[in-house]
């Protein structure tokens, strides 16, 4: 199960994707995903899967919005459809690390903050 004091920090990073694939155009999208993921790592033990499923989602949360944000108005059919690929990675790169945080443990700043 993936810990409680994750799921507001997973919320955000989502709908910061959601809103870039909205056609809102925002240098803050990337940033709140990538504080979004350090807050929860952060706050966990360092495990390697998670870790490398972190990067992974940032990558592909910034090759998205950075790519949507400079196609969004010019658009045509085939960038489209390589624009709702790249969405969908992002989407399944969260998920991957959603899974990932199934193995979290929460660190000591978890206890001392009150958050477990």
């Amino acid at each position: 199960m993936v810990p409680n004091f994750t799921l507001s920090f997973l919320d955000l990073i989502e709908s910061e994707l959601q809103r870039a694939s909205n056609g809102l155009s925002s240098s803050h999208y990337l940033h709140n995903v990538r504080s979004g993921i350090a807050n929860i790592v952060d706050l966990i033990q360092y495990d390697d899967e998670i870790a490398d499923a972190a990067d992974h989602l940032i990558r592909m949360a910034a090759g998205y919005i950075n790519r949507h944000a400079a196609i969004a108005a010019t658009a045509d059919d085939p960038e489209a459809r390589a624009d709702a690929d790249r969405f969908r990675g992002a989407l399944a790169a969260l998920g991957r690390f959603r899974a990932a945080l199934e193995r979290a443990r929460p660190n000591s700043r978890v206890h001392t903050l009150g958050l477990a």
